[in-house]
């Protein structure tokens, strides 16, 4: 229990805090409340240290320096957020897709198909649900308001030369959901309370930035059916998210803000729902400090995997991702300081197989994280607004980008028919799907 003394004190810091000009999203999510849990928190935290939280490293974390992991927030709180969210995704994936959106019916979204197109596959352009990836969805922080438009924190818009390549004019951000906002909070005072605590083992510069705001909200949707084929002959047996950095820096540790959306030296924290998903490593290294030395993603080595489980926390660390000469437990059980630098990349994969009770799965992932890019987006279709000059231009003064342009364009006229083929494939995800895959989530916790 916590004293009257340090009550009245969060409560006068609270109401000082409340009646300061604040943006909507705060006063909407009731902010007294939140800051006086905050303060809980931090104190909780701080002096009782692992108190509330359960983690689970990688097995061989010390072998290879992993500094990730997977970890249990078990908070009336939290368990409370993660209910209404889960609620959340099955109303979007039971419902039928959204054709237009607004800031109207933030709360209440659909899932958004949109089109897809890598600047790396110059002929390839495919609506997001018609790929054996995950389903993206993006929620941002409201900023701004005016007459016609919204100011929003941003995330995966960019022409796709190393990102998912999303078509600026069809997907959408979102207004993020009260509980968003409030799941944001409350990780953000999670990282900046409980960064020191967990600092044993690997002896590299295990950096985070300071005073972490998680900003925005991605949601993959992972839909796999082991029926073999959608008519299309199309096969959805497993929904997976190649190995990947989330930040990524120079192999002489550089970051690049162009290259960049996600805050420098900031972790990425992903809620897991419904049936579980394997989450592997593949460690790169630099022999040079100029380059990578292996150059094709798919010919890098599986070193390590976690399986996260339903209502479980992974949290990928900044260190593993930046190239940094790791302090490695040897076979001789002696740690020693690897010659060359090198960093991770992670993948997830979510599978299903014939022999299942349930031939249809479904897995979501909540990611959350603090990024630097802020847009303007039109209030009735969600989209970069062009007309405060915003837009990500995705047809940049190149030969190959405007190819890419044109085949993007030609696609456009033929996305309703997309909607047709993910409003059917979305019929066979029910009550009984989503049941079925939180038990066999709930059982793969901490395994």
């Amino acid at each position: 229990m916590l004293g009257n003394e340090f009550f009245s004190s969060c409560t006068s810091k609270a109401h000082e805090a409340f009646m300061t000009p604040s943006n909507n999203d705060m006063r909407s999510s009731g902010y007294m409340e939140t800051y006086i849990h905050r303060e809980y928190l931090v104190m909780m935290y701080r002096n009782n240290k692992k108190k509330g939280i359960q983690r689970f490293p990688f097995t061989k974390n010390q072998y290879y320096g992993i500094e990730s992991y997977k970890f249990h927030l078990n908070t009336k709180r939290m368990n409370s957020i993660v209910q209404s969210l889960e609620q959340h995704v099955k109303h979007m994936l039971t419902s039928s897709p959204s054709r237009k959106d607004s800031i109207k019916n933030h709360k209440k979204a659909r899932l958004n198909v949109c089109l897809e197109a890598p600047k790396f596959l110059l002929n390839w352009v495919r609506p997001n649900h018609e790929r054996f990836c995950p389903i993206r969805n993006y929620f941002g922080r409201l900023l701004d308001e005016k007459e016609n438009a919204i100011k929003m924190t941003c995330y995966g818009t960019g022409s796709g030369s190393s990102t998912v390549g999303g078509d600026s004019i069809t997907n959408r951000t979102r207004r993020m959901s009260p509980k968003m906002v409030e799941l944001c909070d409350e990780l953000s005072t999670y990282v900046n309370s409980t960064s020191k605590l967990f600092s044993k083992g690997n002896k590299v510069t295990k950096k985070i930035a300071k005073d972490v705001c998680f900003n925005h909200v991605t949601v993959l949707f992972y839909l796999t059916d082991s029926t073999n084929n959608d008519g299309e002959e199309r096969k959805y047996k497993k929904s997976t998210l190649n190995a990947h950095c989330d930040v990524t820096y120079s192999a002489s540790n550089k970051y690049n803000p162009k290259h960049n959306t996600q805050r420098e030296d900031t972790p990425t924290i992903v809620l897991s729902l419904f049936e579980p998903k394997k989450v592997s490593f593949f460690k790169d290294y630099t022999s040079d400090g100029k380059t990578w030395d292996v150059k094709v993603p798919d010919k890098l080595e599986e070193i390590e995997t976690m399986t996260t489980g339903h209502g479980e926390f992974f949290f990928l660390h900044p260190a593993d991702e930046r190239p940094l000469k790791r302090r490695v437990l040897t076979v001789e059980e002696k740690f020693e300081n690897e010659t060359k630098a090198s960093r991770f990349k992670h993948g997830v994969i979510c599978q299903s197989y014939a022999a299942d009770d349930v031939k249809y799965k479904v897995s979501v992932s909540i990611c959350v994280r603090q990024v630097t890019k802020e847009l303007w987006h039109n209030k009735n279709t969600l989209t970069v607004s062009n007309e405060l000059g915003e837009l990500e231009q995705n047809d940049a003064r190149s030969d190959k980008m405007v190819k890419r342009s044109n085949h993007l364009k030609r696609e456009r006229n033929t996305l309703q028919k997309s909607f047709q083929k993910l409003e059917k494939r979305l019929k066979n995800y029910n009550n009984r799907t989503f049941r079925q895959c939180r038990i066999n989530g709930m059982e793969a916790r901490s395994k």
